[in-house]
């Protein structure tokens, strides 16, 4: 967040200054939690595959699935081609549990 000064001056010179990046995409409260879950749960699968010690893309479900069949959207909440299907099938396989889900 920029100091009061800095946000004054950006002002004047006619920018539009915002303090988050849901107010500037104009996001309602309902996509503000589904892009916060997003991104939780990103960093939170990124952190227990470097515990882990894998790469993306290691890791897979117990059944040895592969990733969902259809297309995967780009992500805020992880790396790119990290759709939600993605990034929980990730998360369970590294041990995650729906119970740490509220934790996230």
């Amino acid at each position: 967040m920029m100091d009061a000064q800095e946000r004054a001056r950006m002002e004047a010179m006619g920018y539009a200054v915002v303090d988050d990046a849901a107010d500037w995409l104009g996001l309602d409260e309902v996509e503000r939690q589904v892009v916060d879950f997003r991104v939780r749960l990103g960093r939170e699968v990124r952190r227990r595959r470097a515990q882990a010690g894998h790469a993306r893309g290691d890791v897979t479900d117990p059944t040895g699935s592969c990733p969902s069949p259809y297309p995967i959207e780009e992500d805020a909440g992880g790396e790119e081609g990290d759709g939600l299907e993605f990034l929980m099938r990730e998360f369970f396989a590294t041990g995650g549990r729906v119970a740490d889900l509220a934790t996230i």
